[in-house]
C-alpha cells in the first residue's frame, strides 16, 4: 500500500501540470540559475544553492488532490501533531500558502474559532473549486479561498498571524519573490512555519529534490529584506520539520511619538517648526534603513539619523514621562536594529564588524534612557 502512494507521487510530481510561471526563468537573473545538468525531478532552475522541484498539481481526473487527501496521510505524516505544535488560538488569521485541496486549511480552520478565519490560498482554479466544495460539505464557514500567482499570495499587508507552506515551499518557482510577498502580509510579530521533508534524515521515502535541510531553510528565510527570526525547530513528526520564523516589528514611526508629531491649526510657529524637523528626520529614518539592508548606506549612517530623530523628538516632549517613553521606543528601535544586523551577517549580508556598532547603538539607546529614568525620580 505504502509502495503504491509513494509511486504514484512520483508519477504526479513528473507530470506536466500546466503550472506555468508569470515568466519564464532568465540564464540572466542573478537570483536564480539555469543548469541542463540537474535531478529529473526538479525543474532545473536553482536558488541559492538548491533546485526547484516539479510542483504537486490537481492532476488527471484529480489525482493530485487526491494524494492530498488520501486515508493513510494522518498516519505517515501525523498531520494531528503538526495543528498542535503550530499553536494556534482563536481569532487568529491563518494563510495556508500551497493550500490544495484544503486538507491543512480544514484541520485548522475549527482550532481557531471563535473570530478566526484560514486564507487559503493556491494558483491552481481546480484545487480552490474542490476546496470550496469540501468545506462546504463540511459546513465550515471560516475558510476562504484565494486565488495567488507564481509570485504573490495577494494577501493584504500586516494582515496575518501565521503563515503556513506544508511541503509547499521547495516547489515555488519563484521562493525569493514569494517570500518577500508573505513576510509583507505579516503582522508584526507574526509567524511562518516550514513544514519540510527531512533532508537530513535517509530514511524518509521522499526524492531528494522534495526535501530540505533546517540549514537550508534558514537560510533561504533569513535574508535582512524580510525581516524574519528564526525561533525553533520542532522535530516531532514522523518524516518533516517544522521551521518556526516571526516577523521582527519593523515600525519606524514609534507609537509614543505619534501624540506630538501631528501639525495642529493651534501650534505656535516654533511647535510647528519642530515637528517639521521630527517628520524630516523619521522620512530620514525610512529611507536610509531599506538602503542599509541592501548594502547601500552603512551602519553607523542608520545609527546617526535615529539618534537625530530621538533628540528631535525629545524637543518636543512635555515632561519627563513622555521623555522616558520616547527614549523607550528608541532603545525598542536600536534592538531591532541589532537583531536585524545579527540576521543579516549569518547570510552574509554584514560583515562581522557591523555587529560591535548595532550593539554600541543599542547600548547607547539604554544609557540615554537610564539617565532620563534617574532624572525623573
Amino acid at each position: 500500500m505504502f509502495a503504491r502512494h509513494v509511486g504514484l507521487l512520483i508519477a504526479l510530481l513528473s507530470l506536466p501540470l500546466g503550472l506555468c510561471a508569470d515568466e519564464p526563468a532568465k540564464p540572466g537573473d542573478s537570483r536564480y540559475e539555469i543548469r541542463a545538468d540537474h535531478d529529473p525531478n526538479g525543474i532545473g532552475k536553482f536558488y541559492m544553492g538548491r533546485e526547484i522541484a516539479h510542483v504537486m498539481g490537481f492532476g488527471p481526473g484529480g489525482q493530485g488532490a487526491e494524494w492530498l487527501e488520501r486515508a493513510v496521510r494522518e498516519k505517515e505524516e501525523k498531520l494531528t501533531l503538526l495543528i498542535k505544535s503550530l499553536d494556534l488560538k482563536p481569532g487568529m488569521v491563518v494563510a495556508d500558502i500551497g493550500a490544495g485541496s484544503g486538507v491543512i486549511s480544514v484541520l485548522m480552520a475549527e482550532k481557531i474559532l471563535p473570530g478566526g478565519k484560514v486564507l487559503a490560498v493556491d494558483v491552481q482554479q481546480e484545487m480552490l473549486d474542490r476546496l470550496r466544495e469540501n468545506t462546504k460539505k463540511l459546513k465550515i464557514t471560516n475558510v476562504e479561498p484565494i486565488k495567488g500567482t507564481q509570485k504573490t499570495t495577494a494577501l493584504k499587508p500586516q494582515s496575518v498571524d501565521l503563515a503556513i507552506m506544508v511541503d509547499v515551499y521547495h516547489e515555488l518557482e519563484f521562493p525569493y519573490e514569494m517570500m518577500l510577498d508573505i513576510s509583507k502580509s505579516l503582522k508584526p510579530g507574526g509567524r511562518i512555519a516550514f513544514v519540510e521533508y527531512r533532508k537530513e534524515d535517509p530514511d524518509v521515502p521522499i526524492k531528494l529534490v522534495h526535501k530540505m535541510t533546517e540549514e537550508q531553510v534558514k537560510k533561504e528565510a533569513s535574508l535582512p529584506e524580510f525581516s524574519l527570526k528564526w525561533t525553533k525547530t520542532i522535530g516531532v513528526l514522523p518524516w518533516q520539520h517544522i521551521v518556526l520564523f516571526q516577523k521582527l516589528d519593523r515600525e519606524l514611526i514609534p507609537r509614543a511619538a505619534a501624540d506630538i508629531e501631528t501639525i495642529l491649526e493651534t501650534d505656535d510657529e516654533l511647535t510647528k517648526l519642530l515637528k517639521l524637523r521630527v517628520n524630516a528626520a523619521a522620512s530620514e529614518t525610512q529611507l536610509l534603513e531599506p538602503e542599509m539592508v541592501v548594502g547601500r548606506r552603512s551602519i553607523e549612517e542608520v545609527r546617526v539619523a535615529y539618534a537625530r530623530l530621538a533628540t528631535a523628538r525629545l524637543d518636543l516632549a512635555q515632561g519627563r514621562d513622555q521623555r522616558v517613553r520616547l527614549l523607550e521606543e528608541h532603545l525598542r528601535q536600536a534592538k531591532r536594529l541589532e537583531e536585524l544586523v545579527r540576521v543579516g551577517i549569518d547570510v552574509d549580508a554584514f560583515l562581522p564588524s557591523t555587529m560591535s556598532q548595532a550593539t554600541y547603538f543599542r547600548l547607547d539607546a539604554e544609557i540615554w534612557l537610564l539617565r532620563e529614568r534617574r532624572a525623573a525620580k
